[in-house]
């Protein structure tokens, strides 16, 4: 019969074995939150708590870093994205507590101007969707020139989408999982203006 350390170095030995089949089955890229299947970054960031972003938060948005974008062919007209702070080097995901606010002009997809907001809530939230991220619909405030909130959740209202159509938030920035869900311009112009908005260049 085998002693009773034999058995204990049996033990080791197997969870030694399992751990670094684990480790070698994973994408390598994923490790560091690179892209994941389908496009999904795998973050092993610690859960930084819920973050639920009030009114006063999203006020004077256009003091933050501020990303000026050419029209790229999108028909939207030259955009502002705006962006409360940026992720530390190395992230593998926005912090809870990012916002980014984006700006289109009267001349854009739906002919008024229209400021949208997604804001990092964390804790889970629009699981299935862009997970972390709540979105907002603005307006101007009629007296101070500050926002208010038109709307917020996880989907918009009907007719409150971005542009034509009623376009789900979820759906446009589902594309860009393996960015954390925040999109990029699509001309070269406008990602190179927009670096930082890339965790991977950051």
């Amino acid at each position: 019969m085998p002693s009773a350390l034999h058995t204990r170095l049996a033990m080791l030995t197997a969870a030694l074995a399992l751990a670094l089949c684990a480790c070698g089955a994973s994408n390598p890229d994923s490790g560091d939150g690179g892209p994941a299947d389908g496009g999904i970054r795998i973050c092993n960031q610690p859960d930084a708590g819920e973050f639920i972003a009030l009114l006063s938060d999203l006020q004077d948005y256009e003091s933050w870093e501020t990303f000026v974008l050419p029209d790229g062919q999108t028909g939207q007209g030259i955009r502002h994205v705006y962006l409360n702070q940026r992720p530390p080097p190395g992230s593998c995901a926005f912090p809870v507590g990012t916002i980014i606010v984006k700006h289109a002009p009267a001349i854009g997809l739906r002919g008024t101007e229209q400021i949208d907001a997604m804001v990092k809530r964390g804790a889970g939230y629009n699981d299935g969707g862009a997970t972390g991220w709540q979105w907002f619909g603005l307006a101007r405030a009629p007296n101070d020139g500050g926002v208010t909130i038109a709307w917020s959740g996880t989907v918009p209202p009907p007719n409150a989408g971005y542009g034509p159509g009623n376009a789900d938030c979820n759906g446009c920035h589902g594309l860009s999982g393996a960015n954390d869900y925040v999109k990029l311009p699509p001309d070269a112009e406008g990602q190179q203006i927009a670096a930082p908005l890339r965790l991977d260049a950051n």
